[in-house]
């Protein structure tokens, strides 16, 4: 098993669907960003556009308003039970995406907040479970954000736990394309 590392992450985000992220580990720094058209890769390998064929995960990584706007993004939706999810009672909703996807969808029951995210990952091998758990709400000018986001996906899986959230902040456009320094 490989031991869990710690690496510098910055995101920025900014409507409507531009995202970068750089991450800075002892390899060195690699950044993916996404223009609202294109994707692409920088790292040691030099820089390169991500292929159509993982373009859609980008773009619904990129969606700036992706669980602002539930109902934009899961046009679809169904409560099916109320059940645990650790110590929390929570409501699970069927969502539908506005690609087909199904998904469920647990909100505290107490709070109203979205805490996890599940879904079913298709492989040519069958499907695999993918969680996405929220947590660690604060309040960011006005709005609840979770700091903590953790993602598995066997074999793999990440917790991101952000330092500082900012909204309304002003970014360079430019960033987010492939020719950016």
């Amino acid at each position: 098993m490989i031991p869990p590392q710690k690496l510098s992450i910055e995101i920025l985000q900014a409507a409507s669907d531009k995202l970068l992220i750089a991450r800075t580990s002892p390899r060195g720094t690699s950044t993916e960003g996404f223009d609202g058209v294109k994707g692409w890769r920088k790292d040691e390998r030099g820089v390169r556009e991500i292929p159509n064929s993982e373009l859609a995960e980008s773009k619904r990584e990129a969606d700036f308003f992706r669980y602002l706007k539930i109902r934009d993004t899961y046009p679809q939706l169904r409560v099916l039970a109320k059940e645990k999810v650790g110590a929390r009672e929570v409501y699970v909703v069927g969502a539908t995406s506005r690609e087909g996807d199904r998904d469920k969808l647990y909100f505290d029951v107490d709070s109203k907040l979205l805490i996890r995210k599940s879904a079913a990952f298709r492989t040519a091998f069958g499907t695999i479970p993918e969680v996405t758990d929220f947590g660690d709400y604060r309040e960011v000018s006005g709005v609840k954000l979770p700091f903590t986001i953790t993602w598995s996906r066997p074999p793999f899986g990440y917790v991101r736990k952000f330092t500082e959230i900012k909204l309304n902040s002003l970014i360079d456009p430019l960033r987010f394309r492939i020719d950016a320094k």
